[in-house]
C-alpha cells in the first residue's frame, strides 16, 4: 500500500526523529517528506507543501485498475 509521511522538521508535539523515522523505516516502500522550518499543523500552515507531496506520490504510483 503506497504510504507518505509528511512531518516537519520543528514539530514539537510529535518528534519527527522519534516517530516519523521510525515509521518509514518500518514501512516498506514508503516515502517521508520532511519539511524544513514546519511544525505540528501542516495542513493548515503548509497546506500547499502537503498537497504537493500528495501529488508526487500519485504520479509515481498510477492506479491499478
Amino acid at each position: 500500500m503506497p504510504t507518505v509521511i509528511v512531518t516537519g522538521d520543528a514539530d514539537e508535539l510529535v518528534n519527527p526523529v522519534k516517530h516519523a523515522y521510525p515509521l518509514h523505516s518500518e514501512i516498506g516502500h514508503s516515502e517521508l517528506v520532511v519539511l524544513p522550518a514546519a511544525g505540528h499543523m501542516l495542513p493548515h500552515t503548509r497546506p500547499e507543501a502537503v498537497v504537493n507531496a500528495l501529488r508526487s506520490a500519485a504520479k509515481a504510483r498510477p492506479a491499478q485498475v
